[in-house]
């Protein structure tokens, strides 16, 4: 949603260069997204496959590019559209310029510990 609220004002205002780098991270990883999409649509019909979801529990929101269930498997996929060379020093992920980013590894374990709790309630 943020995306496409960019989309309307970019042609609309200056963005602060914060805010131009956002929206270039958004698009690219939109891109992303649908690039994986299309590599997805090869799997046999078995298989059910759940694309951007938007889950809580217990007040945390948390984002799944891609759920994929198989017969005995669930696979979750958090795709990630980089360019270029990064550096990772103690666990600190710096992009090409130099400058700090999140670590994506923080974000799938969290995709992964979150629907774990749910699956275990689920099984109470």
């Amino acid at each position: 949603m943020e995306l496409v609220l960019l989309r309307y004002l970019h042609p609309r205002m200056v963005f602060s260069s914060s805010e131009a780098l956002n929206f270039l991270n958004l698009e690219k990883g939109y891109k992303g997204e649908l690039k994986s999409d299309v590599w997805l649509k090869g799997l046999t019909d078995e298989w059910i496959i759940l694309s951007d979801l938007s889950l809580e529990y217990n007040g945390s929101k948390f984002q799944i590019d891609t759920l994929i269930i198989a017969c005995e498997k669930i696979y979750l996929l958090d795709i990630k559209y980089f360019e270029g060379d990064y550096t990772i020093k103690d666990d600190k992920w710096y992009n090409p310029a130099g400058i700090l980013q999140k670590n994506p590894l923080h974000q799938l374990e969290r995709c992964e510990t979150l629907p774990e709790k749910i699956a275990a309630r689920i099984r109470i």
